[in-house]
């Protein structure tokens, strides 16, 4: 069975930082952390600053994040932030 992946776009006010795809996303909300999947239900929600996961398998990337909004709908993530950088792996 073919693994089912989520498009995951991280932008800030001077660029794309990030555009892959994903099995499972991990954000900071205001309310705690919360996962997406593909076929997720349409949702908009608030990011608190915090570290944002995005996995394939075993984690594929870890950033540090600022305060912003996730847009999610079935297959695309949408992450509007203020600031964004990678960590070491």
């Amino acid at each position: 069975m073919e693994k089912q992946l989520i498009t995951v776009q991280i932008i800030t006010p001077e660029r794309r930082v990030v555009e892959r795809q994903a099995e499972m996303i991990i954000f900071p909300g205001v309310s705690g952390l919360f996962g997406a999947l593909c076929g997720h239900e349409k949702m908009i929600a608030k990011l608190t600053s915090g570290t944002l996961e995005i996995h394939n398998g075993d984690i594929a990337g870890r950033y540090l994040i600022g305060a912003g909004v996730v847009d999610i709908s079935e297959n695309l993530c949408l992450v509007l932030i203020q600031s964004c950088e990678k960590l070491a792996e």
